[in-house]
């Protein structure tokens, strides 16, 4: 039986590559959506002699731009291989439930406790003695607060190996620094992490916490420099958080 249909194989791989040409001709796509992608479309070749050397790659170029159903089959691929595989790319990594995490600066390495740059976090630390002292003169005060990132708080959704499962961080050695060096600070790691029993706290898509993290956060700020008054109840304040984009998706 499967012999039977063979015939047709050839129909259908030929329907299968024709189908993109046809619809180039009669839906042709937008330049805009080159623009997207923050560059511009390719040009037609050049008719002269002296190109002739490059027409394979300005031909491949300008066909690669202007190819029917192009966005579709783009969106595709990103979406079977980068979401539904799990797969990510240099700067950004799939967790579970399709969450993205930034890759830059060692940033999940730095939450899971695999990479500890000691020396860096000190100098932080004794630069901002020296701005406490520099405030202290004029009567002000230094309360420092550091956002965790988005690994910190959805270890969860990290794979196994970038969990911390215990290990001291960069974080943790920072608060350290600066109490024994007597400089007040916010620890905002377990009042973020508890907002996640209420709603997303971190976007899913983007490295930037959400309005309900970031009034978490705002909260015990208040309470460590004195103003619980200054409190703002997260439930009554904010319209449901939906997102679909982020900087990560892009």
């Amino acid at each position: 039986m499967i012999r039977r249909y063979r015939r047709y194989l050839p129909v259908l791989i030929f329907l299968l590559l024709a189908t993109p040409l046809l619809a180039g001709f009669v839906m042709p796509e937008s330049a805009q959506e080159i623009l997207k992608e923050k560059r511009t479309r390719a040009p037609a070749p050049s008719l002269t002699l002296d190109a002739f050397a490059g027409w394979p790659k300005q031909v491949d170029a300008y066909l690669g731009d202007r190819f029917g159903l192009r966005t579709q089959m783009i969106r595709l691929h990103a979406n079977l291989a980068k979401r539904w595989l799990g797969e990510g790319n240099d700067l950004v990594l799939v967790g579970r439930h399709g969450r993205l995490f930034y890759l830059g600066d060692v940033s999940v390495q730095q939450s899971a406790g695999l990479v500890r740059r000691d020396a860096q976090v000190t100098e932080t630390a004794d630069f901002l003695a020296i701005m406490r002292d520099a405030l202290s003169q004029r009567g002000a005060r230094l309360l420092v607060a550091s956002p965790p990132n988005a690994a910190t708080i959805y270890q969860d959704d990290l794979p196994r190996w970038a969990r911390n499962n215990g290990r001291s961080t960069e974080y943790t050695i920072f608060l350290a620094d600066l109490a024994a060096r007597g400089i007040k600070a916010v620890d905002l790691r377990p009042v973020v992490w508890a907002a996640r029993s209420k709603g997303p706290t971190y976007s899913h898509y983007d490295t930037h916490w959400t309005p309900r993290g970031a009034i978490a956060g705002f909260n015990a700020i208040a309470e460590a420099d004195g103003h619980p008054d200054w409190r703002i109840e997260a439930d009554g304040a904010l319209k449901p958080w939906i997102r679909p984009g982020g900087d990560l998706a892009a």
